[in-house]
């Protein structure tokens, strides 16, 4: 799978990252340490989920839903192991196909309406 990672302390307190699986996944984020491990951050991703539908007649059929949003948020840790990571933003050009394999404009997507969002992840290391 063609994927990349980079990260980057470009000033004192300051991140940049960069994450891609091509061509399926990009995602770019600045982040700024407040305190310590807690970091405030921005960026932007876009992504795509795909699925395979039960009782489609094309067995070689994928359902796709692509997904662009920007973003902040603020993460922390709770503990050596667990993490915490509120983010809030807008999804923007949602749309949801099925095709044999992805294109970049597929015949009669569905469009689905851009709105705000907020996300809450809890996570552990190991």
């Amino acid at each position: 799978i063609p994927f990349a990672s980079i990260y980057w302390e470009f000033v004192d307190r300051w991140s940049l990252t960069l994450f891609t699986v091509a061509p399926w996944v990009a995602r770019a984020q600045v982040a700024y340490s407040i305190v310590g491990p807690i970091q405030a951050f921005s960026g932007f991703d876009f992504s795509q989920m795909t699925f395979l539908r039960y009782g489609r007649t094309n067995t070689d059929d994928r359902l796709y839903y692509d997904e662009k949003k920007a973003f902040i948020g603020i993460r922390s840790p709770l503990s050596r192991i667990f993490f915490a990571e509120i983010e809030s933003g807008y999804a923007f050009a949602r749309r949801i196909f099925e095709t044999e394999s992805y294109e970049l404009h597929p015949e009669n997507p569905i469009e689905v309406e851009s709105s705000l969002y907020i996300k809450l992840s809890l996570s552990a290391r190991f």
